[in-house]
C-alpha cells in the first residue's frame, strides 16, 4: 500500500491579527475606561496603533452613548429633583433622603447594575506596551486600560 502525503496549510501569525476575533467585555468596564481611552486617543502614537485605536473607538461609541442616554433617562425617571435656594428645580437629581437610599434610588441602582453587567462583543485591538513607542501615559490611565494594553 502506498501512503499519500497530505498538505498542511500554515497560517501566518500576521494573518491571525487580521481575523475578526470578537471579544466580550462588560459594559461597566468599557464605560469606566472612557476617560483613559480618550486620553490615549490624544496621545501621539505610532500610526498602526493610532489606526487600530481609532477603529476601536469608533466601534464602541454607539454602545457608550446608548449607555449614557439610558443612565440619564433612568436618573430622571427614578431620581428626585434637587431644588435651588429659591425652591426651583435644577438639572440635578438625588437618590437619597436623610442619608438613606430612596425607593427610586434602589430601583435606579438595580437597573443600572443589570445594564452595567451586560457583555458586549467588540473587536479589541491587540496593543502591547512595546507598540506604544515613546508615548507617555499616566499610571492611572494604564490601570484603567489594563484590559486593552498587554505587557
Amino acid at each position: 500500500m502506498k501512503k499519500t502525503k497530505t498538505k498542511k496549510s500554515i497560517i501566518s501569525p500576521f494573518a491571525l491579527k487580521d481575523l475578526n476575533i470578537m471579544n466580550k467585555i462588560k459594559l461597566v468596564e468599557l464605560v469606566g475606561s472612557v476617560e483613559a481611552l480618550n486620553k490615549l486617543a490624544e496621545t501621539k502614537l505610532p500610526a498602526s496603533v493610532a489606526f487600530s485605536l481609532g477603529k476601536f473607538l469608533k466601534e464602541i461609541t454607539t454602545d457608550v452613548d446608548t449607555f449614557n442616554k439610558v443612565k440619564m433617562d433612568k436618573a430622571s425617571q427614578y431620581g428626585d429633583p434637587v431644588l435651588d435656594k429659591d425652591g426651583n428645580k435644577t438639572d440635578q437629581v438625588t437618590f437619597s433622603k436623610d442619608g438613606k437610599l430612596t425607593e427610586g434610588g434602589e430601583k435606579f441602582v438595580a437597573e443600572m447594575k443589570e445594564i452595567e453587567n451586560k457583555e458586549i462583543e467588540v473587536k479589541i485591538p491587540d496593543i502591547k506596551i512595546a507598540d506604544l513607542g515613546t508615548a507617555v501615559i499616566e499610571p492611572k490611565y494604564m490601570i484603567a486600560l489594563a484590559w486593552l494594553i498587554k505587557s
